[in-house]
């Protein structure tokens, strides 16, 4: 019997970024499930003003420069939060005044000996089709993660294959392989999504290995879609328990919400000096 690094895995696709702009002169006009309560925020290069949700969406608009449209962001905490309503969020971006400009299709391997290391095998071999030119590959001596780029982020669409097991600390395996679509090609690439109901086609599209057993099985329509299971640890077991509830009992005092804001500011702020740190 041949080997198989997809022995016990579990598969499991999702958008993971989804970022679109639209005239500054047309109103945000947000579904009504995308919460209306906004705080200030620091703006991105090119506007002078930004906010946030508790939701995590982000929006950026310039109002000096009428030319400069406006910007939405959601990233992955988001789209987990708004899951049920995905098809209406991507009919929502299709709409003639809205132009999406980046999204992130991305299909997780757990619970398998799948790693980044044979997708750079394989490229070093040549069993790959693809357009990409450059093939970057990054390791973190430090921590052992391992990253293998098909692509650059500079390009329209680039393919990531990553350790996330490293990254979200987790005690199983866990493997992503995302592909990023972006500038002109985000709009069909969101056409494809709806027409498949897959992120399959959209990574295959960009990356292939046909002689490769592991990978056709990866990309075959038939595998399941499941969930992956979560390690709590002690501390998430605590602040879920104990924490969330004096959170929720100080942001329910507060009428305007303006402590959940400051709280979030704060929070991502710790995370920006802890990736400066990284």
């Amino acid at each position: 019997m041949s080997f198989t690094a997809l022995k016990n895995a579990v598969l499991s696709e999702k958008i993971d970024w989804i970022a679109y702009t639209q005239p500054i002169s047309v109103d945000w006009e947000l579904p009504p499930y995308i919460d209306n309560h906004w705080k200030d925020i620091r703006p991105l290069p090119h506007y002078d003003k930004a906010q946030e949700n508790k939701q995590g969406v982000r929006r950026y608009w310039n109002t000096e420069n009428s030319k400069q449209g406006r910007y939405v962001v959601c990233a992955s905490a988001t789209l987990t939060f708004i899951e049920g309503n995905q098809d209406h969020v991507l009919s929502f971006l299709m709409s003639p005044y809205r132009k999406p400009t980046r999204l992130d299709f991305a299909l997780d391997i757990t619970h398998s000996d799948f790693h980044p290391r044979q997708v750079s095998r394989y490229l070093r071999r040549g069993g790959a089709i693809t357009h990409a030119i450059q093939f970057l590959a990054f390791h973190d001596f430090k921590t052992g993660a391992y990253t293998q780029y098909v692509g650059t982020k500079s390009s329209e669409t680039y393919t990531r294959v990553y350790d996330k097991q490293i990254e979200q600390k987790t005690d199983f395996a866990w493997t992503r392989l995302e592909t990023v679509f972006q500038g002109e090609r985000a709009r069909p690439a969101l056409a494809e999504y709806q027409k498949y109901k897959s992120v399959r086609p959209l990574i295959k599209s960009h990356i292939d290995f046909p002689t490769w057993s592991d990978w056709n099985t990866l990309m075959s329509s038939d595998v399941a879609k499941l969930t992956i299971p979560t390690k709590i640890s002690n501390t998430r077991t605590w602040l879920l328990s104990v924490v969330v509830k004096a959170l929720a009992k100080e942001i329910h005092r507060d009428e305007d919400h303006s402590f959940w804001f400051e709280f979030s500011e704060a929070v991502h702020q710790e995370l920006d000096r802890l990736s400066d740190e990284s």
